[in-house]
C-alpha cells in the first residue's frame, strides 16, 4: 500500500514507475493480440490443409486398391495411409470445430463450443458423467415419492424436471461431440426421443386415462433411473481401466446401451437392459391398447405408444447388432493362437497327418491336432495366454522347434503383441472370422514349403514372454530364451486380434 505522506520527487517517481508498467503491459497485451490473431489464422489455414489431406488419402487409397501392387504391399501401403488419417484427424480435433450441427447452432447461435486445452476438455467430460450420475441418483429417489402421492403439482414437476434433464443432456453430448466424444447416433437420437416423451408426458392432462398408466410409467421411469445408474457406475471405471491400457479414446463417454468393449467385465448389465427393453415394448402395447377405448381420446396417448415402440425398436436392434458383431466378426486370441500353432505343426510335419482332424470353424476347414499330450498341453497353455492377454501383460509368444534328442533350436516362430492406439483400432477394418482365418493359414502355408526340411524326431514347446510382476501357475516354470544360433529370418507380417496387433516372423537355422 502507498504511503498517503509521500515527498512531491516520490510521488513524481510512483507516477513515473506506474505509467512505465502501463506501457510495458499494453505492448505485452498488443503482442498476445497479434499472436491470437496469427494463431486464429493458422488454425483456419490449418484445416483447409488438413482437409484437402484427408481428401487425398482417400483418393490415394482407392488407387492403391485398383492399383497391380502386390497383396503384401498393398496392405503395408494401405496400413500407412490409415495411420496417416489416423493422425490427421487428431490434428483436426485439436482446431474449433468448423460446423456446430443444426441443433446447436438454433440453441446458441453460431458461437464456437471448441474446448482446445485438452484438460478442461477431459474436465467437461467429467462433468458430464458426475451431472448424469447425480440427476439419475435424484430421479431414483423423486419417483418413489411421486408414485405414492397422487399428486398432479408432483407429476407436473417429475416430468417437467425429465424434460429439462434430458434437454440439458442433448446440449452437453453434441458439445462433447463437437470436442471428440464418439456417441453413437442412435443413443443421441434416443435422449431426443426421451426429452419429447417426457414433453407429451407433462401436457397428458389428468383423467381416467391418465390415473390408469400412471404407475406403470412412474414405475418404468424408476427402473430406468436405476439402470442407468447402474451403468454410469461400472462403465466409468471399465472405461478408466481401458484408457489407462489405451484401448478407449480419452474423450469416451458412458453410454445407456451396450457397446462392444462392455463385453469386458459389463455383461451382468445386459439382462437389465433387455428388461428395460420389454419394458418399452410393453409400455407401448398397453397405450396402445388404452388408446381404442372410448374414454381415451387424448392425442398423447397414441403419441406415446408410438413413441415407446420406437424406443423399443431401436434399443433393441442396436443391442443386438452389437451382440451379433462380437459373436459372428470376432475371434478372441485364443482361437487365433490355437489355429496358429496347429498350422505350424501340420505345415512342419511334426505329427503325422493321422494326428489332424479336419473340423468346420467358423464355416471354413481347419486341421485341428488330436493328439491326447497336445491338445492337454495347448488347452493348458491357451487358457492362460488368454488371461495374460486381459491383464496386458504379454510381451512376445514363442514356439520353438528342436531336436528331441539334444535340444537344438531348429525354429523360432515368434508372435510379437503390441497393443493398437485408441484411435488407430477405430480406424482398422474388421474382418469376417473367416477372412481372419485365411490371412492366418495364407501366411504360414506360404511360408513352410520354402523352409529347410526338419530331421526326424522333433518337437516343440511354446515361451510367453511377459512382464516382471506377472503371476504364474505352479506348474510352470521360468526359463532362459531358446534362440536359434546363425539365424536367418522372414518377416509374415501382421494381424489385428481386437485391441492387439500380433507381428508374426519365423526364425530358422
Amino acid at each position: 500500500m502507498m504511503d498517503l505522506q509521500m515527498s512531491v520527487s516520490d510521488c513524481r517517481t510512483a507516477l513515473s514507475n506506474f505509467q512505465s508498467r502501463v506501457s510495458d503491459f499494453e505492448i505485452s497485451f498488443k503482442d498476445h493480440l497479434s499472436v491470437r490473431t496469427s494463431v486464429g489464422q493458422f488454425q483456419i489455414s490449418a484445416r483447409k490443409t488438413l482437409t484437402h489431406f484427408l481428401h487425398e488419402v482417400s483418393e490415394l487409397k482407392r488407387i492403391t486398391k485398383m492399383s497391380i501392387l502386390d497383396e503384401e504391399e498393398c496392405k503395408k501401403e494401405l496400413s500407412k495411409l490409415n495411420n496417416y488419417e489416423m493422425r490427421f484427424d487428431e490434428m483436426l480435433s485439436h482446431l474449433p470445430c468448423e460446423n456446430n450441427g443444426i441443433y446447436l447452432n438454433i440453441i446458441l447461435g453460431n458461437i464456437s463450443v471448441s474446448i482446445l486445452n485438452r484438460m478442461q476438455r477431459i474436465r467437461y467430460k467429467e462433468d458430464y458423467e458426475k451431472f448424469k450420475l447425480r440427476v439419475n441418483l435424484i430421479l431414483f429417489v423423486f419417483a418413489p415419492v411421486v408414485y405414492f402421492f397422487h399428486l398432479r403439482v408432483l407429476d407436473a414437476a417429475y416430468n417437467f424436471f425429465l424434460v429439462w434433464y434430458y434437454c440439458t443432456l442433448t446440449i452437453r453430448e453434441s458439445i462433447l461431440q463437437c470436442n471428440g466424444s464418439r456417441i453413437k447416433g442412435w443413443w443421441l437420437f434416443h435422449h431426443y426421443a426421451s426429452a419429447v416423451l417426457s414433453g407429451i408426458m407433462l401436457t397428458w392432462p389428468d383423467g381416467e386415462c391418465y390415473q390408469n398408466s400412471r404407475k406403470q410409467l412412474l414405475f418404468f421411469s424408476f427402473y430406468i433411473s436405476f439402470v442407468t445408474f447402474l451403468q454410469c457406475q461400472y462403465q466409468r471405471g471399465c472405461l478408466y481401466r481401458l484408457k489407462a491400457l489405451g484401448r478407449r479414446h480419452s474423450m469416451d463417454i458412458t453410454v445407456e446401451g451396450f457397446h462392444t468393449w462392455m463385453f469386458r467385465g459389463l455383461t451382468f448389465l445386459l439382462p437389465f437392459l433387455i428388461i428395460g427393453y420389454v419394458f418399452q415394448l410393453y409400455n407401448a402395447y398397453l397405450l396402445y391398447h388404452l388408446s381404442q377405448t372410448y374414454h381415451c381420446r387424448e392425442w398423447q396417448v397414441s403419441v406415446l405408444a408410438l413413441v415407446f415402440l420406437l424406443m423399443a425398436a431401436g434399443n433393441t436392434l442396436t443391442t443386438a447388432e452389437v451382440c451379433f458383431h462380437k459373436v459372428r466378426h470376432r475371434l478372441d486370441v485364443r482361437d487365433r493362437l490355437h489355429f496358429s500353432l496347429n498350422v505350424i505343426l501340420y505345415q512342419r510335419s511334426l505329427y503325422e497327418i493321422s494326428n489332424f482332424e479336419r473340423n468346420l470353424k467358423y464355416d471354413l476347414p481347419v486341421l485341428i491336432c488330436k493328439n491326447d499330450v497336445v491338445d492337454k498341453f495347448f488347452h493348458a497353455f491357451l487358457s492362460q495366454m488368454k488371461l495374460w492377454f486381459e491383464k496386458n501383460c504379454i510381451k512376445k509368444i514363442t514356439c520353438i522347434i528342436c531336436k528331441i534328442e539334444d535340444r537344438d533350436v531348429l525354429e523360432c516362430w515368434h508372435f510379437r503383441v503390441s497393443v493398437l492406439a485408441a484411435g488407430n483400432f477405430e480406424k482398422k477394418h474388421i474382418e469376417s472370422a473367416e477372412e481372419q482365418l485365411r490371412i492366418i493359414v495364407r501366411k504360414i502355408s506360404t511360408v513352410a514349403p520354402f523352409l529347410p526340411v526338419l530331421p526326424p524326431n522333433c518337437s516343440f514347446d511354446c515361451f510367453a514372454y511377459t512382464d516382471c510382476e506377472v503371476e504364474c501357475p505352479n506348474d510352470w516354470s521360468e526359463l532362459k530364451p531358446k534362440t536359434v544360433t546363425t539365424e536367418q529370418m522372414i518377416n509374415l507380417g501382421s494381424f489385428n486380434v481386437g485391441f492387439y496387433s500380433i507381428d508374426l516372423t519365423v526364425c530358422y537355422k
